[in-house]
């Protein structure tokens, strides 16, 4: 089974699930007659789409949350259903604490939950001008036929094997990589043309939709989200790498003619393709993978090296431009193709040790008590992202109840239900995009169920009707397991298609309530769309370089306080210490946020993964100088050494403005920071310490802590070479590392 036939194998599987639990619900309904049915149906898609291992506590977090909304909207609407002004004032209350709850993560599934059913709840009353209980009631009823479908079928009839679909994609994704790469040997030495191949971009998304899956899905675990998610944008990268390599080779290149290039380009592509190929082997296996090959990082320094000495000896000169550009491309490309699979394989081998991995994000994250209690302390402060959030998606139903109350218009619920959709956000970082493949999505499910309700209509037929729905929801959820790029659309297609087609015991018998439906829907996602896009919006590559800026900003001010620059204060400096350490951990789930809102050449995912674990770093390094400078013993070498490189210490905090900067801007371009020249100047500096006998009037126990002290400054300033470099590559500027100047 090739690599397409086995996503299309797992999106079928997976779309066919959860069409045949949905319409198992339509009959349920339509056999007990409950009002609004389709609220069953939704509660299938959200839960076997998204939380399969977890269906029983997701579905009673569902169902306290609908049952808790329903009392409340009966309750405020039976109070204030004839005083107008408390009615909306009761209903943005709700809403703003439903919504902060769900953007903090706090309750999130009951929380969002309960804002609907309190919006649904008091917009009917209001629609209606009285109070029929026997609408939530029926209401609730639908969510618990849609929670126990959900259950059998996950639990008895279809377990989810998210995982195992994970494991196996990856194997054949690295075997068919392998593959490629094999095929540029027999291309490097004609024009044949390249290798087929069912490798994509999609590829990438699909894996991160099945890593999303497969984490929701772990019980009782810690799942490393984060190094699967490198394994993928590394692994792009080399995809990219090799579709560079393969249009150069296919066009015939001049350097393809010299035997001895010609003979070492094809031994770095077959031990590219074998590495990529015991990858595969070793994710089959479900063991480690060696660590690649010395001869691969050779080969590429004899090409280097071979190009460096031809140019030198003018062996070039009867080339043309493009072909000697050509070659120097390629040996940059290739250089990066070998440092990307040893990360793949750091990363892959942290993911087979699970108690290393454990012990790895210990060590990147020290865990401090300080650090535990401020981050509980937290869940219970106002954080001023979140109250945005509610703010937002509060203001786009007050704003869509208010037209349609205005106008009269019948079908207020389905566009107070697609407004509260769309605007709801899991996180800060999916605000930019989403809510535009939400708004999509929800016009095309109307579509959709309105062309379904003329086929019904004409043919008014049970079976009919089921075969319409199941279409729809089944081309709907194929698309929401697809790229990334459009199945958030595929999930909002789903919600509104049985709000489009169903009443209480079938399809709806009119067009008419379907126009109005429709146009209801659309009204409430322009309105949406409109306050997310222009009255309220957020990009989240903008907050991702402000979280990184403000860390790094952090970082400067306490290096600037550890070393002396400034007055110690120790309560101070702790809480600094503390807001650094709670802050980095969010820092990768924004990025992976981000990838709704840009295409995957503009995010630069490994840069900005290079990004936090060189902050990651800074802090560990932190935390070490505040043990050796701050704690309670004679610290009286180390200052003294810390007052002798004084000078050099304040270029080291101008290196943390200068980063800080330069992450936080999106125009100015970075400068590359000399930290190779600060750390053969500190090591010079402590050479000519210890010449002068100072150190000698000092026992084993300050010498070590002085150590310490040297190589936490040393490992702080490569951190921030890093990430410069980073910002580099990020804002477009080609930086070339030393050794590869002559290229």
């Amino acid at each position: 089974m090739t690599l397409k036939d086995h996503i299309s194998r797992f999106r079928l599987k997976h779309s066919l699930k959860i069409s045949i639990a949905s319409i198992i619900c339509v009959v349920i309904v339509a056999y007990w007659h409950l009002i609004d049915g389709f609220f069953s149906v939704i509660t299938v898609l959200l839960i076997m789409s998204l939380y399969a291992d977890h269906a029983v506590v997701k579905g009673l977090e569902r169902f306290i949350g609908s049952f808790i909304g329903v009392i409340l909207g009966i309750l405020f609407a039976g109070l204030f259903l004839e005083l107008p002004p408390m009615y909306f004032i009761s209903l943005t209350i709700s809403l703003l604490v439903c919504m902060y709850l769900f953007a903090e993560n706090r309750f999130a599934y009951a929380a969002i939950q309960c804002a609907i059913m309190i919006s649904v709840t008091m917009v009917t009353a209001g629609e209606l001008f009285n109070l029929d209980l026997s609408l939530p009631i029926h209401r609730v009823l639908g969510i618990g036929v849609g929670l126990i479908v959900a259950w059998f079928f996950l639990y008895f009839v279809w377990p989810p094997r998210t995982k195992e679909d994970l494991d196996i994609t990856l194997l054949d994704v690295f075997k068919e990589c392998g593959n490629l790469f094999q095929g540029l040997i027999t291309l490097s030495f004609s024009s044949q043309k390249p290798v087929p191949s069912t490798l994509s971009v999609d590829t990438c998304t699909h894996l991160l939709n099945l890593i999303t899956l497969t984490k929701n899905e772990q019980k009782n675990r810690v799942f490393p989200e984060d190094l699967y998610i490198k394994l993928v944008a590394y692994f792009n990268d080399i995809f990219l790498k090799y579709e560079f390599l393969r249009e150069t080779l296919h066009k015939g290149q001049r350097f393809s003619m010299e035997d001895d290039i010609s003979l070492k380009i094809n031994f770095i592509f077959d031990s590219v393709s074998e590495h990529l190929k015991r990858i595969g082997e070793a994710i089959e296996q479900n063991l480690p993978v060696n660590k690649v090959q010395e001869e691969l990082h050779q080969s590429i320094s004899w090409l280097e090296a071979r190009y460096i000495n031809m140019r030198k000896n003018k062996e070039m000169a009867g080339w043309q431009y493009t072909d000697v550009l050509a070659f120097g491309a390629l040996i940059s490309t290739v250089k990066g193709i070998g440092n990307e699979l040893e990360k793949i394989t750091i990363a892959y081998n942290n993911i087979q040790s699970g108690e290393l991995y454990d012990k790895l994000v210990h060590r990147k994250l020290p865990r401090r008590r300080d650090v535990e209690e401020k981050v509980e302390k937290e869940r219970f402060e106002v954080h001023i992202e979140s109250l945005k959030l509610s703010a937002k998606s509060t203001l786009a139903v007050i704003l869509v109840m208010l037209v349609c109350f205005y106008f009269n218009y019948p079908a207020v619920f389905p566009a107070v239900f697609t407004a509260l959709i769309i605007t709801a956000q899991a996180n800060l970082g999916q605000a930019h995009l989403k809510e535009g493949l939400r708004f999509l999505g929800c016009v095309v499910g109307a579509i959709y169920g309105f062309l379904g309700l003329l086929i019904v209509t004409q043919i008014p037929h049970f079976v009919i009707f089921l075969s319409v729905l199941f279409l729809g929801l089944f081309l709907a959820s194929y698309i929401s397991s697809g790229s990334e790029r459009v199945a958030y659309g595929g999930v909002q297609a789903g919600f509104v298609l049985p709000i489009m087609l169903m009443v209480s015991n079938g399809p709806i018998g009119s067009l008419d309530p379907a126009v109005y439906r429709f146009i209801g829907i659309v009204m409430g996602g322009a309105i949406s769309l409109l306050v997310l896009r222009f009255i309220w919006p957020v990009h989240p590559l903008k907050q991702l370089r402000d979280k990184l800026s403000f860390a790094c900003v952090q970082s400067g001010v306490i290096f600037e306080t550890l070393v002396g620059l400034k007055d110690r204060n120790r309560k101070e400096l702790e809480n600094l210490v503390v807001i650094l350490a709670s802050a980095l951990p969010r820092t990768t789930s924004l990025l992976k946020d981000a990838h709704y809102a840009l295409s995957r050449k503009d995010l630069h995912t490994e840069e900005f993964l290079e990004i936090i674990e060189s902050l990651e770093i800074i802090y560990v390094e932190l935390t070490t100088l505040d043990e050796n400078i701050e704690s309670g013993f004679d610290n009286s070498l180390v200052n003294t050494f810390l007052t002798y490189v004084e000078p050099y210490n304040k270029k080291i905090t101008a290196c943390f403005i200068e980063v800080a900067l330069n992450l936080k801007s999106q125009i100015d371009k970075s400068h590359e920071i000399d930290t190779q020249l600060l750390i053969e100047e500190i090591d010079k500096q402590l050479t000519d310490f210890r010449q002068k006998g100072i150190t000698h009037k000092f026992g084993s126990d300050d010498l070590e802590r002085l150590s310490l002290v040297v190589s936490s400054i040393i490992n702080i300033l490569r951190s921030l070479n890093k990430i410069s470099i980073a910002i580099n590559q990020i804002n477009g500027e080609a930086f070339v590392a030393r050794p590869a100047e002559a290229i």
